[in-house]
């Protein structure tokens, strides 16, 4: 039985190698391609950094390494936009907002190349998006309805739109949440 299963690691491991080999040649042939045809690789690449908001020993708010959260920690999320291409390019950036974190009300933020504010629309699971605060008709007992704001617990994205990038130039978006749940990565997922 061991060899049976120390062979089929072996084939597994062999077939990996083959689909990452297979995954670099053809990454390689695309870059190839693109130079020999003047084909552009895509434009924009995007870092994303995430951070837990703290205090310094004035109080000050800073941001630290996020190694660990707890229930109640701030997240503040960047990611940054960059256009790498020789031409302008169009950009619609958007974050997701994971279901165990809850977005901090009119916390989006991002600036233009020249300084000015970006503004954002949220979402909710729908991928409706629209300004904040997101509103509800609620029905009432008379046949009537009120428009009551959204709880930021349920906005699921944030999105703004980049517009057009000129080349060379990078935008960053942030956002931040506040920490409702943790999961253990090292928990049995079966239990």
């Amino acid at each position: 039985m061991r060899k049976k299963v120390n062979k089929l690691l072996v084939q597994w491991f062999c077939a990996g190698l083959l689909l990452a080999c297979l995954a670099s040649h053809a990454s390689f042939a695309a870059d190839l391609e693109a130079a020999a045809t003047g084909k552009a690789l895509p434009p924009i690449a995007v870092v994303l950094s995430q951070f837990k908001l703290s205090q310094d020993a004035s109080g000050a708010p800073k941001l630290v390494a996020a190694n660990a959260v707890v229930p109640g920690d701030v997240m503040e999320y960047h990611a940054t936009y960059s256009n790498q291409s020789k031409a302008a390019v169009s950009v619609i950036a958007t974050l997701p907002v994971p279901e165990a974190l809850e977005y901090i009300a009119y916390s989006a933020t991002a600036q233009s190349a020249n300084n000015s504010p970006i503004a954002h629309t949220v979402a909710l699971k729908d991928s409706r998006f629209a300004p904040e605060p997101l509103m509800r008709n609620l029905a009432l007992p008379d046949g009537g309805s009120i428009s009551h704001a959204v709880p930021t617990s349920e906005y699921r994205f944030v999105r703004w739109n980049l517009e057009n990038m000129e080349p060379g130039t990078s935008v960053e978006v942030s956002l931040r949440a506040k920490v409702t749940q943790t999961q253990d990565l090292s928990a049995d997922p079966a239990k």
